[in-house]
């Protein structure tokens, strides 16, 4: 009896009937889990690649618990170094995904956050300024009124060029695209893009893009940078023939389109003074 209760089955608080006796249930479980049961360990003194080595009569590899080898040069280990590999590819994989995602978060075109300059000034100087060239419309349709253009110059020493400063010191930039004069691609060619920190000429910094295939280059271009600079530079020494007469190199350029993304404090002095403006 238990607590006065006579009617109690024994077979549902922890016994059997085995042999038409009563008997205790033993534990159902294993005594630890699996792979503390399975656990061997060997001390072999000598090379583990025999079935001395009490880790291979059974089947298994040598690990670091092993008491003389600490499964030096075991599939373990090799098992181990593998996944260090793959940890450290896993890691480059998402650091080039975060970085062409904030890349791709902060891209501006940036030719409102500068000024403009060019080599020399067509005719009377009003008329194909530098400034055109950042400012819309964004097309290849040409017209003093909307598109940089430099003077003719038929020396073969001149060199012709647009350059572009940024306003807010260094910017990232990613690609440029530029559209050019319409029809005029012989004047477009041989032409080379700078990124660089100085305004120099001939430019001394980092070359984007020369244009060096035969044929013509096409007037409209977006070309790859991925380069920290403050200057973008246009230049151009190679000249063309028009009807027969040498005319020097010229820049005319329609619109230019600088991609990329200023420093963070930099962005916080555009954005600060576009509130200040209402």
């Amino acid at each position: 009896m238990w607590m006065n209760k006579d009617n109690l089955n024994p077979c549902e608080w922890g016994w059997k009937v085995a042999n038409g006796n009563l008997v205790p249930v033993k534990c159902t479980m294993d005594a630890a889990p699996s792979k503390l049961l399975n656990i061997i360990r060997c001390n072999s003194k000598t090379n583990c690649d025999t079935k001395r080595c009490t880790c291979r009569k059974n089947g298994l590899e040598c690990s670091v618990a092993c008491g003389e080898c600490k499964g030096t040069g075991s599939i373990y280990l090799i098992r181990l170094y593998l996944m260090d590999i793959e940890a450290a590819e896993m890691l480059a994989v998402l650091l080039t995904q975060t970085t062409f995602l904030l890349t791709v978060t902060a891209q501006h075109n940036l030719t409102p956050f500068g000024t403009a300059s060019q080599s020399s000034l067509f005719g009377s100087g009003y008329k194909g300024k530098p400034t055109n060239a950042v400012n819309p419309p964004i097309s290849n349709h040409f017209s003093l009124n909307i598109c940089a253009h430099t003077n003719a110059n038929t020396h073969f020493n001149y060199s012709a060029w647009c350059i572009f400063q940024f306003s807010y010191g260094s910017a990232y930039i990613t690609d440029i695209t530029i559209y050019y004069r319409e029809n005029y691609e012989d004047r477009m060619d041989g032409f080379k893009l700078y990124v660089t920190n100085t305004s120099t000429i001939p430019p001394v910094g980092y070359l984007c893009y020369e244009d060096t295939d035969p044929g013509l280059p096409n007037i409209t271009q977006t070309l790859p940078c991925n380069q920290l600079g403050q200057y973008v530079i246009c230049y151009d020494t190679t000249g063309s023939i028009d009807s027969g007469f040498y005319n020097g190199p010229l820049v005319e350029l329609c619109y230019v389109a600088i991609n990329g993304h200023l420093q963070f404090s930099q962005e916080k002095k555009i954005d600060a003074n576009a509130k200040k403006k209402y």
